[in-house]
């Protein structure tokens, strides 16, 4: 028989068989002690003055004092005592009396356990993640092997503990995983549930379909939907084209188009209507030299000329109005976030890698028959793992990788964490809770218990203390500009001088071909 799912009634008769108490024996699991609970008394005489509190040591089985006689009944755990004796009385509440054929039977309407508080203390093993994760919970080493429970759960288990009189010690999952079914084995702490090895894993486990045919949970303490992490863009990712991304390829080849167009304008003008015509050569670099911000040197004494010079000026003016605006913008708040939105991006975008938590939740959730999980997690390898949320943050820093963590414990831990952001789309939204062996005449018990905190507001209160005012990355600011950062127009005046130089050198010997090999000392640099 499977004491955690079975009960033994005891009715113990008293001497005279007037009367009888009865009682339930019960054991939650096959490593702890039985309880004794009492649950209703039988009197042979209708006596209204008789109640179960006037026989409560009466026929008590462990003071083996009484002759009375011993009736055993083996019935699987249920709602209700006796339920056939009090099924016409409905939606009463603990202790009933019903008048019989003979006799008057006092017992409880409901499960008796339903409304303990008391549990006289029973002894849990209880299991928990040995990562950092605070502040829902937060594991303090002792020297025996054993852990101590802080923060959010670790404050719902203390007040489980101080309302319903139970004891607990608590040890690291021995894998470090939470919980995952892969290839038909549970690992983690629904492993450790199954086995019997805890009796209790307290850690925000995601409330999930495959993990409720392994354990049952407590009603859900907090919730939230999982995130996609990546790294936010920085200027030093732009070296190289820091002050050429303002304007989009096709704005670039429009401004060329431009110049070259109002350099011919400029160079037709001069041929047909001035009085000194203007080179091309120098026509391009005076339309140049307007777009540059240098002005214009050139004397146009034509309107179809000034036209001209204005259109270029004003063309300048627009197009450095926008240019710089971008530029200060971008170098003061950084650049623009990357175009992803959702999974299907990160999927799309092959230079990325793509991992979460093993033995996390997620692993049977993208199991779950979707064209885009079961194609993601086919090309996962074993290194897109990670062991620890930590560890997962430092490679979106570090590298090229997405990263999905639960977006309650992401806001709490990374929120203030301006180098990465969370894409839009929300996945898999879920409770978390406290888990139990299935089946456990516990929940229940710690349920009812459960409601009561909520109701009182403690966990408002707890969350408050536990909380931390995280920074806005939203909010401008301004830091040092970076080498890196202004290592592009360095080398584009390095690259100028080196080019001047060459015109020179070019030049030089021109001029000797064409002066016979010789150059006057005049015509020396």
């Amino acid at each position: 028989m499977e004491r955690a799912k079975e009960l033994i009634t005891i009715a113990n008769i008293s001497p005279e068989g007037d009367t009888a108490t009865l009682w339930e024996a019960y054991q939650i699991t096959a490593h702890m002690d039985q309880k004794l609970t009492r649950v209703g008394l039988w009197t042979l005489r209708q006596d209204e003055s008789t109640t179960p509190h006037e026989h409560h040591n009466q026929g008590d089985p462990n003071a083996r004092t009484t002759t009375g006689e011993w009736a055993l009944h083996s019935h699987p755990l249920r709602n209700g005592v006796l339920r056939g004796a009090s099924s016409t009385i409905r939606g009463r509440k603990g202790m009933v009396r019903k008048s019989m054929r003979y006799g008057v039977l006092e017992a409880y309407l409901d499960d008796p356990i339903m409304g303990r508080t008391d549990l006289t203390g029973l002894h849990l093993r209880c299991t928990t993640i040995m990562v950092r994760y605070a502040p829902l919970t937060t594991v303090i080493e002792r020297g025996d092997g054993s852990v101590l429970l802080a923060g959010f759960y670790g404050k719902i288990l203390d007040t489980l503990q101080e309302w319903t009189n139970f004891t607990y010690t608590c040890h690291h999952v021995q894998d470090g995983q939470w919980g995952s079914k892969v290839d038909g084995e549970w690992n983690g702490m629904m492993k450790e549930l199954l086995e019997g090895t805890a009796d209790i894993a307290v850690s925000p486990l995601s409330i999930t379909e495959v993990r409720s045919t392994a354990a049952d949970f407590l009603y859900g303490l907090t919730t939230s939907s999982f995130k996609i992490i990546v790294r936010r863009p920085l200027n030093e990712d732009y070296m190289w084209t820091a002050y050429s991304k303002q304007f989009e390829i096709g704005v670039w080849g429009m401004i060329v188009f431009v110049v070259m167009i109002l350099a011919l304008s400029l160079f037709a003008v001069s041929y047909f209507s001035e009085r000194v015509q203007i080179s091309l050569a120098d026509c391009v670099f005076a339309i140049i030299g307007i777009f540059l911000g240098k002005g214009v040197e050139q004397k146009t004494e034509t309107g179809a000329g000034r036209t001209l010079i204005l259109t270029a000026l004003l063309a300048h003016v627009i197009l450095l109005t926008f240019y710089t605006s971008n530029l200060v913008s971008a170098l003061t708040v950084g650049p623009p976030l990357p175009p992803l939105k959702n999974l299907q991006d990160v999927y799309n975008d092959r230079s990325l890698r793509f991992g979460f938590l093993k033995g996390s939740s997620l692993t049977n959730m993208f199991d779950l028959p979707n064209p885009l999980f079961q194609a993601i997690l086919r090309e996962m390898k074993e290194e897109d793992f990670v062991d620890t949320p930590d560890e997962g943050m430092e490679r979106v820093l570090g590298e090229r990788y997405a990263f999905m963590e639960w977006e309650l414990f992401y806001d709490l831990n990374y929120g203030s964490e301006c180098g990465v952001f969370a894409l839009p789309a929300s996945y898999f939204p879920s409770y978390a809770s406290l888990a139990l062996t299935k089946g456990s005449p516990l929940v229940p018990v710690l349920n009812r218990i459960i409601m009561d905190i909520l109701m009182a507001g403690l966990p408002t209160k707890w969350w408050l203390e536990l909380k931390h005012v995280t920074e806005d990355c939203n909010l401008p600011q301004t830091s040092a500009i970076e080498l890196k950062t202004m290592l592009t127009p360095f080398l584009v005046l390095g690259i100028g001088i080196l080019v001047s130089f060459g015109f020179l050198c070019a030049e030089v010997l021109l001029r000797r071909d064409s002066s016979g090999g010789t150059l006057r000392a005049g015509e020396q640099l």
